[in-house]
């Protein structure tokens, strides 16, 4: 998967040149999303980061996430038309599935807006086809996001990515004793621990009915990340582990609970005492 569409493939390379005419054309009008995104960065790494190319490398894994959350719900069904696409890449498909936050802070959502947009995404479905992604149980984005998060930045703030092996084994420990445990993930990347935890708990839990099973996991399995396109990627993973037997289950709206926001950072609590501030 990282073959085809990673840094060296000629998918990313014809898509991100498609993507760049793209944003040529809607800089002006779609400034404010980069700029929410620049902000974003900013607390992430601390400093400025003002990096068009990068912006158009994290917009590319974004409508790859979007696309492939579509082709493991729709049981590897490829969207043809162009009306299709963009239901895909603004989010209104996920919506009518009533998954109500998958794209819920999307700052790429300039993609269907273009025709290179449009264009680049058929590039990307066009290779999709070959994978069936109805049945994921391990995180297939995580060298993908190692490769096109800017790799010295990660550097700078330790950032590196379990294997799977490693997080397999520490999640087959840590619930070993009891499936039914709460996880939370406090940094969870591209979700490699969230998938594991999912995988585990729908081979380990034997006496629910897919529906309670898939309320427990919704209920139970949850993660957190700084990071703006960790978050999106995050809920693509989460989502393709449940997969499409226990989605289909849901009676009510999905909210995906992975969530944008600093878990060492807590909140403070500030106490007013005489019109000033303790």
């Amino acid at each position: 998967f990282a073959k085809v569409f990673g840094m060296g493939s000629s998918t990313f390379r014809q898509a991100i040149d498609l993507l760049k005419k793209g944003w040529e054309k809607v800089r002006n009008i779609a400034s404010t999303l980069y700029e929410q995104w620049d902000s974003h960065l900013r607390i992430v790494y601390g400093t400025r980061v003002s990096s068009e190319e990068l912006y158009l490398k994290h917009t590319y894994l974004a409508t790859l996430a979007k696309l492939v959350v579509y082709s493991s719900y729709s049981g590897g069904a490829i969207p043809v038309s162009r009306e299709e696409l963009i239901s895909i890449l603004n989010g209104a498909i996920f919506r009518q599935w009533r998954i109500i936050n998958f794209i819920e802070e999307d700052l790429f959502s300039w993609v269907h807006k273009v025709d290179e947009g449009i264009e680049a995404s058929r590039i990307i479905v066009s290779n999709l086809s070959q994978y069936d992604l109805s049945s994921i149980t391990i995180d297939v984005f995580k060298e993908l996001y190692q490769s096109l998060v800017d790799p010295e930045a990660r550097h700078d703030l330790g950032e590196y990515y379990t294997p799977d092996w490693i997080a397999e084994m520490i999640v087959s420990e840590v619930l070993s004793d009891n499936p039914y445990k709460r996880v939370l993930d406090p940094a969870c990347g591209s979700g490699t621990f969230l998938a594991m935890a999912i995988t585990y708990k729908k081979r380990k839990i034997r006496d629910l009915s897919p529906q309670q099973l898939l309320d427990h996991i919704l209920e139970n399995v949850a993660g957190i990340d700084i990071h703006p396109l960790a978050l999106i990627i995050a809920r693509t993973t989460y989502l393709a582990a449940l997969g499409r037997e226990l989605l289909e289950m849901r009676e009510k709206d999905l909210i995906v609970p992975v969530y944008l926001s600093d878990s060492i950072r807590l909140p403070q609590e500030k106490i007013v005492i005489h019109g000033g501030v303790q």
